[in-house]
C-alpha cells in the first residue's frame, strides 16, 4: 500500500465539514479501488480528526487524519476513541507539536503532551529529525506520523518534500505501508458506449451464438427453463461485447458533475436499523437486505381500500389457475407480433445483473425472436418465472429531508434482469 503517489480523480475523499475558518481542516484520499468505509469524523476538544477503516489481507486497519490548531491542547478522549474502533490505527497530521526528543529543534507545551501520549498509550512516532515546516527562517518538525505496534514496523522510505508552489507553509510527507489492502471486487455491470455500436455485427455474432441451442431440445421442466435463459442471457452479451465498445462512464460522471444532472448523496459512516449499527459496506447491504423483507415486502393486515382491493384479485386469479389446466395449454401463447411490439417500445433503462441491455433487445433477429418465444410459451405453460428474472440491482435513493443513518430514509429502485 503506497502513500507516495496520489491522483484525486481516482480517488475517494473523506473529510471535516468546518471551512468557515482559515485553517486546519483534515482530509484523506483513498485509491477506489481500494476496500474501505469512514468510521469516524468528529471534532472532539477541538481536535479534528476523520478516519477511515481499510481491509487488508491481515485484518482492518484505522487511517486517521488529524489536525490540532495551535492553542489547542491533545486530546486523549480522541486517541481512546481511536483505540477502541481499532487497536491497528495509523495517525497522520499536524499536530502544531514540537519535541527535542522526538526529532524537533525546540519543545513546545504540545509537544510534552505528546511524549506523554507516546508514554501512556500504544502509539509509536516516526522520529526522524527533517522539518516539515518552512516560514521564513523558521523551520520546524510540527507534523507526525503516529502508529500502534505492529504498524509503526511496516512504515518505510519516509521523506519530508520540498514546499508545493509556495514560500512558506507545511512540507509534503510520503511514506510505504508494507501491508497489503483488499481490493473492492470489479463491479458486474458492463457498460457499452452504444453510439459506437456495430448492430450489423452484433446481429451476425447472436444469429451465430444462438444456432448453438439445440432446437429440438423440449423444454419440460424449470431447470430447462433457467438453463434456457442463461444461454439466451450470455449469448446477447457475448454479442454485444464483441461487437460494442465498452465505456468507463468517466465521461458521463464529468458531465453530470459540472452540469449538476445528479446530486451526489453519500450514505453515513453507520447505518442503524432498530438498536443495531452497520459501518462497513457489506454490513450496510445485508441491514439494507433485512429491513426491506421484515419492513417493506411483508404480508400485513389489509387496512387500505387498495390493499383490499388488490387482495380480491390475487384471490380470483388464484382461484382461476390450477395445475391442470396450466398444462393443458389453456393460456394464450404470445405471438411473434406481439413480442416484436413490446421490444421496440422497451425504455433504455440501465440493465440488471445479466447485463442484457434494452438497446440489445430492441436490435432483435428472427433467431432471437423464436428462442424468446419458446422461452417466454414454456414460461406460461410451466408457471415458472426464470429465476435470473427475479434477481435485481437495488439502487438506493436518500429520501427528502431524511435522516441519512436510518435505513426507513432510502427508497429503492429495482433494475431487473
Amino acid at each position: 500500500m503506497h502513500f507516495c503517489h496520489a491522483n484525486a480523480a481516482s480517488a475517494k475523499k473523506y473529510k471535516d465539514e468546518i471551512f468557515n475558518r482559515f485553517g486546519g481542516g483534515v482530509l484523506l484520499a483513498i485509491r477506489k479501488e481500494i476496500s474501505c468505509y469512514e468510521v469516524f469524523s468528529q471534532n472532539i476538544d477541538n481536535n479534528e480528526c476523520v478516519a477511515v477503516q481499510i481491509s487488508t489481507q491481515s485484518g482492518t486497519l484505522l487511517i486517521c487524519s488529524l489536525y490540532i490548531p495551535p492553542q489547542i491542547k491533545i486530546s486523549s478522549r480522541l486517541f481512546d476513541q481511536l483505540l477502541n474502533i481499532n487497536n491497528n490505527c495509523l495517525i497522520m497530521g499536524d499536530l502544531n507539536a514540537a519535541s527535542t526528543l522526538l526529532g524537533s529543534r525546540k519543545t513546545n507545551s504540545k509537544g510534552i503532551q505528546l511524549q506523554d501520549l507516546l508514554n501512556n498509550t500504544a502509539f509509536s512516532c516516526i522520529d526522524d529529525n527533517i522539518t516539515t515546516y518552512e516560514r521564513n527562517n523558521y523551520e520546524e518538525k510540527l507534523d507526525w506520523i503516529l502508529a500502534t505496534r505492529p504498524i509503526i514496523f511496516c512504515i518505510n522510505n519516509v521523506n519530508t518534500h520540498m514546499l508545493l508552489d509556495t514560500v512558506s507553509g507545511h512540507k509534503p510527507l510520503t511514506f510505504d505501508l508494507m501491508i497489503m489492502g483488499d481490493d473492492k471486487p470489479p463491479s458486474p455491470r458492463i457498460q457499452f458506449s452504444f453510439k459506437l455500436a456495430n448492430w450489423s455485427l452484433y446481429r451476425h455474432i447472436l444469429n451465430e451464438k444462438l444456432m448453438q441451442w439445440d432446437v429440438n431440445r423440449k423444454i419440460v421442466s424449470t431447470n430447462d427453463i433457467d438453463e434456457y435463459t442463461t444461454f439466451i442471457s450470455e449469448s446477447i452479451v457475448a454479442a454485444a461485447r464483441s461487437a460494442i465498445p465498452q465505456s468507463s462512464g468517466k465521461v458521463w460522471a464529468l458531465i453530470r458533475k459540472y452540469h449538476n444532472k445528479r446530486i451526489k448523496q453519500k450514505i453515513t459512516s453507520v447505518l442503524k436499523y432498530e438498536q443495531f449499527e452497520a459501518n462497513s459496506d457489506l454490513e450496510k447491504a445485508n441491514m439494507f437486505a433485512t429491513y426491506f423483507e421484515n419492513d417493506i415486502y411483508t404480508s400485513t393486515p389489509g387496512t387500505s381500500a387498495l390493499h383490499i382491493h388488490v387482495s380480491e384479485v390475487v384471490k380470483k386469479i388464484n382461484k382461476s389457475i390450477s395445475t391442470s389446466s396450466i398444462n393443458s395449454q389453456s393460456f394464450q401463447a404470445i405471438t411473434p407480433k406481439e413480442l416484436k411490439l413490446i421490444l421496440k417500445q422497451l425504455p433504455y433503462s440501465a440493465p440488471g445483473p445479466d447485463n442484457v441491455h434494452n438497446r440489445c433487445l430492441r436490435n432483435f433477429t428472427k433467431s432471437l425472436i423464436d428462442h424468446l418465444l419458446n422461452l417466454m410459451n414454456a414460461s406460461l405453460r410451466l408457471g415458472y418465472v426464470p429465476s435470473s428474472w427475479k434477481t435485481a440491482f437495488i439502487i438506493l435513493l436518500l429520501k427528502p429531508g431524511k435522516d441519512r443513518s436510518q435505513v426507513s430514509s432510502y427508497r429503492p429502485i429495482s433494475l431487473l434482469s
